[in-house]
């Protein structure tokens, strides 16, 4: 993987088993109120997920085994965006952002992910597909203009 620039892509990531899990730990959560950057007016919500095992050793293990590459977790956690519900765009305090799209979408929806690289790079949110993406990379999660979108977002560092 290009360290610096490379988007890699990853569509059906989830076994049908693992993504109904995924979803199974969106349902009745205490979402907290979140935002892109300290200071941001554009709120939207999470959920930590840094100390459940299915997400800081399961899932992890599979995103480092796809992608070859060594992690070591930073954190892990849900997304939750309703319409209007946009994020700004930023950068991650970490050297690699993964985001796994949870929430089944369609074209109508809009939900993207843009990504500032050599190039605008615009990504929709297609369920169980996961992104990975060096986090100096200036990047923005649009909502859907209909339904919610969760996505899970992995914040990775790569190991010495």
């Amino acid at each position: 993987m290009d360290q610096q620039t490379q988007i890699m892509s990853v569509t059906n990531f989830c076994t049908k088993q693992e993504l109904e899990t995924v979803l199974r730990y969106t349902y009745d959560k205490p979402w907290q109120i979140q935002t892109s950057t300290t200071g941001d007016s554009n709120e939207f919500f999470m959920y930590d997920l840094t100390k459940v095992k299915f997400f800081n050793d399961i899932l992890l293990e599979k995103i480092k085994k796809t992608l070859n590459v060594n992690f070591l977790l930073d954190r892990v956690y849900f997304n939750l965006q309703y319409p209007n519900q946009h994020g700004s765009l930023h950068q991650d305090g970490c050297q690699f952002t993964a985001l796994l799209y949870v929430t089944p979408w369609n074209p109508e929806l809009g939900g993207f992910t843009q990504i500032m690289s050599n190039r605008i790079v615009v990504i929709p949110p297609i369920q169980n597909t996961l992104i990975c993406f060096p986090s100096h990379l200036l990047h923005k999660g649009y909502a859907c203009t209909q339904n919610k979108r969760i996505s899970l977002a992995y914040k990775l560092n790569i190991h010495p």
